[in-house]
Parts: C-alpha cells; structure tokens; sequence
C-alpha cells in the first residue's frame, strides 16, 4: 500500500511539473468553429468496463497447438475524476458470471490509471494485474474430444502489466482526439488528424509451477517455460483518428494506428534464463460513440492493446481490450482545489 501511495504521489507531481511548464511555454491555440475547451472544472466520472485479457503462446508452425490463456470478468466499476488536465482512474472487478465460474474460474482483477492531457498530448500510466486464467483451447489437448470439453483452469497464472504512453496530435488546431477520451474537449464540426503515438510496456507472466509443460508440442528446442516469462516493450506509431459529428453534442470516433515495437524478452527456466530481442509490425483500432456537452458527457467506447514476441518458431501475444461506458459531470471546482493546485505548482516550478 506504501509503495501505491509513493507511486501515485510521484506520478501526480510530475504531472503537475510538466502542466505547468507547458502553460509557461506554450499558449494553447486552436479554431474554436471546430474545438471547444473545457479545462478548469472537475470532472468525475463513473464507469463499467467489459475487460478481456488475451494471451496466446504458440509455436508459429503449428497453429492447432496454440496455448491460448483468457481471463473471465464480466465487468469492472470505477470512477475517473480529471482536474486541471490530470486524471486519476481506479477500477475494481464486478461480479463473475457464476454459470461459467465453475467450468472458466474466477479472475482478479485490479486497475490504476493516472492521466495527463493538454490540448497537443496526452500520456497515460496505468498499471493491471489480473490472476486466474482458462485456457481456451483446453480441447487441443485432449485427444478426441471437442470445443465443448471442459476448460483446464489455471488459477496460479498471473498477468502483470505497467505502460506508459503517449500520443501527439499533429492536427490540434481542428481535431480533438480528447473528445472521445477524457471528454475535456467538444468536436464541434467533423474533422480528421494525423496522430504520433508510442509507449514503454513491461509484461510478467508467472506460475507457480509452470507457464507451459516441458515438453509441450507448443515449443520446441528446449523453450519449455516454467515459471516466469517477463517482456518489455517500446512502442512507436503513426494512425489517423476522425471524429464525425452526428448530431450537434453527438460524436462518433474511429481510430487506425500502424504500430513497431521492439521487444526484449527473458524467459525463465530450469536450464538457463534465454534472452532476445524480437521486432514485429501490426495495427490497432478504437472507436467510440458519445454526447459531449458543457457539463455533462457520456460515451461507449471500444480499444485493444497489443504487443507481441516472435522468436525462431516461438510466437508469444497478450492483448488487453475493453468496451467501456462512462457517465460524468463537470462541476465548478471548489476554492480549495483550486489553490491547493496553484499552491502545488508554484513550490514544484518555482
């Protein structure tokens, strides 16, 4: 808990830190016939998201064989409150669907997010940890049976994952790429824009006793893994977003990004730890549909993260997607807040 608590403190002083330089340096323009900012009240928001966790571990020539770990929440709750252009997320995990606990498990699930956006950027540090998976294609590996035989839990394996992105908006004089994110911006006509994004990602796998059998007919020269398979990743790409006005407040947003991503990997094993670095290209989509108004907003929004490993005949994948409605206010914010904030800045900047 002391090691959260240290963490958030630090994310939120560096946020501070670098909101205040960019308000020292840089004088927010943009056409407001196309934009409208709404950046000094404070928002809070509730949220349910539809999470899904995908791992998949396979040898590349032989796709019958893929060990394919998902986990099983039905939904998650939270709330997002977003001040001054920093966001804090926590989400915790809703009920289980109980009918198919018994043949799927219970997955944990626990989420934090801290966000930082101006007008031009926007950066997100976000942590997950989720524990208990079944594997999707249990079948695979009972000779004879078929999709529908029971799924093999594995209530030991746990997913780890810590990113920090960012994405800059080369056209953000007309195009809001927060409209359909934060909701601190308001697409007021139907516009287009190029978008940079990238990201430093670092994913653990563990078990108790095993990821992956000895032996497995998934891998092969000796890459059998125990117990423990740890990946970073640095992400870079360059996508589109347009968000088409429906309806005056009502919004759709769609999103395509080309991605590369260098990937070093260690896998841990009774022999000897294995490093490698792994190269891979592939895109991501996001969409979402909304009403954006002065105060209030809400919105449906779909997104998948990706990285993948690709090493001799060992291919390596973990996803994580989610489909998330939200549902927020912005209010005046209190006296307090705002001093406290101003209070903050001047002792971080000087």
């Amino acid at each position: 808990m002391n090691y959260l608590k240290y963490t958030i403190s630090i994310c939120l002083v560096l946020c501070i830190y670098l909101q205040g330089q960019d308000s020292l340096h840089h004088k927010v323009k943009f056409d407001t016939n196309y934009v409208r900012h709404y950046p000094d009240y404070l928002s809070i928001a509730l949220f349910t998201k539809l999470p899904t966790i995908d791992i998949q571990i396979n040898n590349k020539t032989q796709n019958d064989r893929i060990n394919r770990f998902k986990s099983n929440i039905t939904n998650v709750v939270g709330f997002d409150l977003d001040y001054k252009g920093i966001s804090l997320v926590l989400g915790f995990r809703g009920k289980n669907d109980i009918s198919a606990s018994a043949t799927k498990g219970k997955t944990s699930y626990r989420f934090l997010g801290i966000k930082m956006h101006r007008h031009k950027f926007y950066a997100d540090i976000s942590y997950i940890r989720s524990t208990s998976f079944y594997d999707e294609n249990s079948y695979l590996k009972f000779p004879g049976s078929s999709p529908n035989h029971p799924y093999i839990i594995r209530p030991n394996l746990d997913y780890t994952k810590a990113s920090i992105t960012f994405l800059y908006n080369l056209n953000h004089n007309r195009y809001s790429y927060l409209a359909p994110l934060t909701y601190t911006e308001r697409q007021v006509k139907s516009k287009g824009g190029w978008l940079i994004a990238g990201g430093l990602y670092y994913n653990r796998l563990t078990d108790n006793q095993f990821i992956i059998k000895p032996n497995d007919q998934t891998l092969q020269d000796n890459d059998s893994l125990n117990k423990r398979l740890d990946t970073y990743f640095i992400k870079f790409g360059i996508g589109r977003g347009m968000n088409l006005i429906v309806f005056k407040r009502v919004f759709f947003n769609l999103q395509a990004i080309g991605y590369g991503n260098i990937a070093y990997v260690n896998t841990y094993n009774n022999n000897k730890d294995k490093n490698t670095i792994s190269p891979n290209l592939f895109f991501e989509l996001s969409s979402a549909v909304g009403y954006n108004s002065k105060r209030f907003f809400m919105g449906l929004r779909v997104a998948a993260d990706r990285n993948a490993v690709k090493k001799n005949k060992f291919k390596y994948i973990n996803t994580t997607g989610y489909a998330q409605i939200h549902i927020g206010y912005r209010f005046n914010s209190p006296k307090w807040l705002d001093k406290s904030y101003e209070y903050l800045k001047s002792k971080i900047i000087g």
